[in-house]
């Protein structure tokens, strides 16, 4: 008589239903039984039953990459997302996505947060024509986060292209994904971009970079222009960009520096080290061409945060918060400054006039220091109001240039005069 190890043994499975009775034959699978009730309980919507039969499953089979992904889904499910991304990260550690098929090991890679495997695997059954329309979309973001900006933008076009004419079993995306898309399409395709700005008092507003703090003058007009380039293109939530930026100042009163005089040019590096730090270093070097201003190196370092800041479709207003805060160093003259603001107020999107045009009524604290002028940290508060209209789009992309607009009015808390009054700045950004 033949035995067989009873791990051995294969799994029939037999049910009774209103067509009568049937039995299907599986591999031994010791998890078999656990992961049937796994199914049974998400099919019951019993979330907490389910990751537990699941955990199980993967306990009496270990090696047994289905059990896996039934344990990864179902914690995804249960909001344990978290303990997904875990479940995930041990799959891929365990070499176990070769035994999987393309899609599934694509978004078990995605899930761990290694998008250069997802990315491949995505490109395998893009090859194998296994692709469906519906999975473009992950495709493209899997493949702009491994820097593979040429593919995402196909990806991104495809998925788009998709949404104009959906098949019956490939459902709509909202407009909230279709302009995550739009906007990814955007990022992964510029290389290269311009900006102007015009402020007054602009170290109380956010300078952006198309500016150049002034040592030792205050309530007066600054104006700049720069243009920058990515010699890598896009790198998702990092970045490296190299620049060049003329700037001059001028209306400065008390006899100070203005005009031509101050004019000067600056060649420059800056990059976004941290993916999930909004957090920006740069250096450069100015170059003198007005006969006030002295040759010397500059180190910025600056941090950006808030909520609401994006434009948003799904809604015709929304809460935002804008923190911007930036110190710097002159290194030849030994000054520093720095400045930060924080705006608190409701965006609103005009509709009756355009979509694309945004109106930002806000709340203003804000606080300054340049060692050149004095040790005082002027600091107010006060109103301000932004407008902001957006513009250069297309079918593949969100809008990729605006024109900024903020006018603001601070009391003094703290410190000199240069905490109160009026404060103003504008910036085109191509």
């Amino acid at each position: 008589q033949l035995s067989l190890d009873p791990a051995r043994r294969p799994v029939i499975d037999c049910v009774v239903d209103r067509f009568g009775a049937s039995c299907d034959v599986y591999a031994a699978d010791p998890g078999f039984a656990a992961a049937r009730a796994a199914t049974l309980a998400a099919a019951a919507k019993d979330k907490s039953a389910a990751v537990a039969h699941a955990r199980d499953a993967v306990k009496a089979a270990p090696d047994d990459p289905q059990h896996r992904v039934q344990l990864i889904n179902a914690l995804s499910a249960a909001g344990d997302q978290r303990g997904a991304t875990h479940e995930a990260q041990q799959m891929l550690a365990a070499g176990m996505l070769d035994a999987l098929p393309d899609m599934s090991a694509a978004y078990i890679a995605q899930r761990a947060g290694n998008n250069r495997v997802a990315y491949q695997r995505f490109s395998m059954a893009d090859e194998a024509g296994t692709l469906p329309a519906a999975a473009h979309a992950d495709a493209g973001y899997a493949a702009l986060h491994a820097h593979r900006n040429r593919e995402a933008a196909r990806y991104f076009e495809q998925a788009i292209d998709a949404s104009a004419s959906p098949a019956g079993d490939t459902p709509s995306p909202t407009p909230v994904q279709l302009n995550d898309m739009r906007s990814a399409h955007a990022e992964v395709t510029r290389d290269w971009g311009f900006n102007t700005s015009l402020n007054y008092r602009g170290a109380g507003m956010q300078p952006g970079y198309a500016s150049s703090p002034t040592p030792g003058t205050s309530n007066n007009w600054q104006a700049g222009v720069e243009a920058y380039w990515r010699p890598f293109g896009s790198l998702g939530e990092r970045m490296l960009e190299l620049y060049a930026r003329g700037y001059e100042s001028f209306g400065v009163k008390n006899g100070g520096a203005s005009g031509v005089e101050t004019l000067q040019a600056t060649v420059g590096a800056r990059a976004k080290p941290f993916s999930q730090i909004d957090a920006i270093v740069a250096f450069e070097r100015i170059i003198p061409i007005g006969s006030r201003v002295n040759p010397d190196w500059l180190a910025r370092l600056a941090y950006s945060g808030g909520f609401g800041i994006e434009r948003r479709v799904d809604v015709p207003s929304w809460w935002t918060a804008k923190l911007y805060a930036e110190t710097g160093a002159y290194l030849n003259t030994g000054s520093v400054y720095a400045t930060t603001n924080l705006q608190l107020g409701r965006t609103f999107r005009m509709d009756s006039y355009s979509p694309k045009w945004t109106v930002f009524p806000y709340a203003v604290i804000g606080a300054d220091y340049d060692s050149s002028v004095n040790h005082s940290i002027p600091f107010g508060a006060g109103v301000g109001i932004s407008t902001r209209y957006w513009f250069r789009d297309s079918q593949y992309d969100a809008p990729r240039s605006y024109v900024d607009l903020s006018v603001q009015y601070r009391l003094k808390i703290a410190g000199d005069e240069r905490a109160r009054g009026v404060f103003f700045g504008m910036i085109y950004s191509y």
